[in-house]
């Protein structure tokens, strides 16, 4: 055998017996920890380490997707074998590597703190106002969190406002008729053009999310209630059928959307092992009021449930995670999701401007007139998902 196979042999030898050495102690490591480590699920600092320390930071990576279905797309789902009309659009994002990073201080009763997801390393102090991704290929998404809370041994009131960004592009299936035939879908763009979807056509397709919650956390001795109020707006494309007497058609509108909704949480630890735990994060949106409004219509009469007006909306969006908590770090992985849905309503709606739609009824294409009345429906349903590792630190 030649002196380089010997050296080879000897080196990988070697290589393997500290892997086995390596692993024999990793093993034993964790084998005392879980030994000896106890259930400490209810320790309230422990579960709650960003509100029970002085300074609380973080740093961590997520990798997200974002899917945007229209209604007639669930309605093939369910009846594929059906004959069904209206707008379909495939929306197929880029899945988002993003940055997470955060930082919080409590001193006393008070608590403030900041918390950034981005796909990008910048701080901004500014959120993109003129859409301009048709000249721009690539993606983007982030979201800045500002945390403000008071609190008092185990109840505390937080206020957070939330601004978010994501953008993508669709690709319109066009408008399907009953006979099999396929018309361009009209979209009505922020800058108030109208634009012929064709089948096959792609388009910027984006959601700019403001979020104003105020609620009040109870912790109690195997989790966090959390009951509280979310005022939300979001501008984004946003499916609308125009219905007139004898007469009706969908159509894609910028439009802006405004929701208040009540909202329950659950927030806890659960003990595996050692000083491994489940975390999880589990709120769900109930009732709410929903209004929309746009360049094209508004309604005279705004007040929530309103002979004019019926709105429904539902939205959960948490977290599960596999968290290996020490005294003053946190290693965490996990999973999000999210889903919002809103369905609105509104009777007696006056037009700013004319409308133009493909008739259901009628087969044909129409135009709802400046001045005149139409009842409008408005739907939207997006989906989020991914998964994130994180590392805090608390003192």
């Amino acid at each position: 055998m030649s002196d380089n196979r010997a050296r080879m042999y000897l080196s990988g030898f070697c290589i393997q017996g500290i892997s086995k050495l390596l692993q024999v102690i990793i093993f034993c490591i964790l084998s005392s920890t879980w030994a000896n480590a106890e259930d400490r699920s209810q320790d309230k600092n422990l579960r709650n380490t960003e509100g029970a320390s002085l300074l609380y930071v973080y740093g961590g990576y997520g990798h997200y997707n974002w899917k945007m279905m229209s209604m007639e797309s669930i309605t093939d789902i369910f009846a594929s074998d059906l004959p069904t009309e209206g707008m379909r659009f495939d929306h197929k994002a880029t899945p988002f590597t993003v940055k997470r990073y955060g930082v919080k201080s409590n001193f006393l009763i008070f608590s403030l703190g900041l918390d950034y997801l981005g796909d990008t390393l910048d701080f901004p102090t500014e959120f993109d106002s003129e859409r301009k991704l048709e000249d721009r290929e690539d993606k983007r998404v982030k979201q800045l969190k500002y945390l403000s809370g008071i609190g008092y041994k185990d109840v505390s009131f937080h206020f957070n406002v939330t601004h978010r960004e994501f953008n993508s592009k669709i690709t319109s299936k066009g408008f399907k008729t009953y006979s099999g035939g396929v018309l361009p879908i009209y979209y009505y763009t922020e800058n108030n053009e109208l634009v012929p979807l064709n089948e096959g056509d792609v388009i910027a397709w984006y959601t700019t999310h403001t979020e104003y919650e105020g609620k009040a956390v109870f912790d109690l001795r195997y989790s966090a209630m959390e009951i509280g109020v979310k005022y939300t707006t979001f501008n984004a494309p946003t499916e609308i059928r125009i219905q007139q007497m004898y007469s009706n058609g969908d159509v894609l509108m910028y439009t802006e959307n405004k929701m208040i909704s009540i909202f329950f949480a659950a927030d806890g630890l659960s003990h595996i092992a050692g000083d491994f735990y489940i975390k999880y994060y589990v709120p769900f949106n109930i009732a709410g009021y929903y209004y929309a409004e746009n360049d094209y219509f508004k309604v005279k009469n705004k007040k929530p449930f309103s002979n004019n007006t019926f709105s429904q909306t539902a939205s959960s969006c948490g977290n599960f995670g596999l968290a290996y908590i020490l005294k003053h770090l946190t290693i965490e992985a996990g999973v999000d999701y999210g889903m919002y849905f809103s369905y609105l309503q509104m009777k007696d709606v006056l037009l700013k401007q004319d409308v133009e739609y493909y008739d259901s009824i009628n087969y044909s294409v129409q135009t709802a007139t400046a001045g005149s009345k139409v009842d409008i429906d408005a739907e939207r349903l997006e989906f989020f998902w991914g998964y994130y590792v994180k590392a805090s630190a608390y003192f």
